[in-house]
């Protein structure tokens, strides 16, 4: 137990506000809904391209955005349209360059927020964002961003911007290792035209291209994440989690967990006892988020049945004085349609976790919203960020861990 409340401990200063109840700023626009549209050219699943995908997509989750997402080559004349607020070019693969003509025309036709990740910026978007191309070979940079700092793996090659306008605003700052110790800005915004070179799953560079992210569809917040245990389950050590409850209390820090549960048996004295723990929990300023099941063989045929499973999920906790603020779900239950309107709309709050097996009913790509949808990421992720007490986050997040065994 000793050993399980020190490494809690290392990460204390992230989340001394516990659950905060932020407000977001969203300035008007003319466009509807809010929607991206989401472009990109692989997902590179050699280098876990899926993933930083994934990742993008639960942010843009977090900050209230309804994301479509379209692999470029199936892009259609006329998809990007003003019923977009912006669009978001990703570039996954660097050997293989947008090959499609009608995104890029009508890309450099539109008049919104553009977004563009990775290599290949292309002579229009350099004019709009008023900056030169350099690429940088065989290079490893810090990246900074305020006090915080983080060493990221070399590079074969990167391109960076050089010729910012002064108008532009930028956020992080990457330093060469060489001799010369050169600085290139890391994200930049000139009016409605954003450029990263590069998008990571983890670690300061997620934090900092957030934040800029944030900025640059009008959707800032400054939170503090949520110390979430993930896994947990009537099977796990309860008492742990409990003590755990106790510990966090004491310190003024409300614990949140995600956790599987039972459809059947519900009057049995495991499941009592499992909720009796839950309520424990509550009690003491704790949240709960239904975690949702693992899909396996099921079809698009089965939404009743789906919908019905997390009715009774819900119906039997309510009936033990348990009330989940949420559910929790890997990210790819927010782009398939079954699984988001039979389950994830069923609460207010919803909790996406990294992608790990995915399985589909009726994939659609359209990433729905809910009042506030929290962007999960392992808290091991950030280990390598010096300075972290100045780490802030630019959307709800949640950093997570794997309930402990004992």
């Amino acid at each position: 137990m000793r050993k399980i409340i020190m490494f809690f401990l290392t990460i204390f200063f992230m989340v001394l506000g516990g659950v905060v109840q932020a407000t977001r700023t969203a300035h008007g626009s003319e466009r509807d809904d809010n929607r991206v549209l989401l472009v990109y050219d692989s997902q590179n699943t050699v280098e876990q391209g899926e993933k930083k995908i994934d990742t993008l997509q639960r942010m843009l989750a977090g900050m209230g955005l309804k994301v479509k997402t379209v692999k470029e080559s199936e892009y259609q004349k006329g998809e990007l349209n003003h019923s977009y607020q912006g669009v978001i070019t990703m570039i996954n693969w660097k050997q293989a360059p947008l090959d499609n003509p009608t995104f890029v025309k009508d890309r450099n036709q539109y008049d919104g927020v553009k977004l563009h990740i990775g290599e290949g910026l292309d002579r229009t978007e350099q004019k709009q964002l008023q900056v030169k191309l350099k690429t940088i070979y065989q290079q490893q940079f810090i990246l900074s961003d305020d006090s915080s700092t983080e060493m990221l793996p070399f590079v074969e090659r990167m391109d960076v911007l050089t010729g910012v306008s002064k108008q532009a605003q930028s956020y992080g700052m990457l330093k060469t290792q060489n001799n010369e110790g050169q600085s290139y800005k890391y994200g930049v915004i000139n009016q409605k035209q954003g450029y990263l070179p590069f998008f990571n799953n983890k670690g300061l560079g997620l934090i900092t291209a957030s934040k800029m992210i944030a900025i640059l569809f009008n959707r800032q917040e400054e939170t503090k994440p949520l110390l979430t245990i993930t896994d947990v389950s009537p099977y796990s050590n309860l008492k742990l989690l409990d003590q755990l409850s106790v510990f966090w209390e004491k310190h003024g820090i409300p614990l949140a967990i995600s956790t599987s549960t039972v459809a059947k048996n519900t009057e049995m004295h495991a499941y009592k006892r499992f909720t009796m723990y839950l309520r424990r929990l509550e009690d003491r300023g704790g949240v709960i988020f239904l975690q949702a099941p693992v899909i396996g063989g099921a079809t698009a045929d089965n939404a009743g049945e789906l919908s019905e499973l997390f009715d009774n999920y819900l119906l039997n906790l309510a009936q033990n004085q348990v009330y989940p603020v949420g559910i929790s779900a890997q990210g790819f239950w927010n782009q398939d349609r079954v699984l988001r309107n039979s389950a994830l709309k069923k609460a207010n709050y919803q909790m996406l976790l990294p992608n790990k097996k995915v399985v589909y009913l009726d994939q659609d790509n359209q990433g729905g919203t809910n009042s506030r949808s929290y962007l999960a990421l392992p808290a091991s992720s950030f280990n390598k960020i010096k300075h972290q007490a100045d780490v802030r986050f630019a959307m709800p997040t949640a950093l997570t861990f794997k309930m402990p065994e004992g």
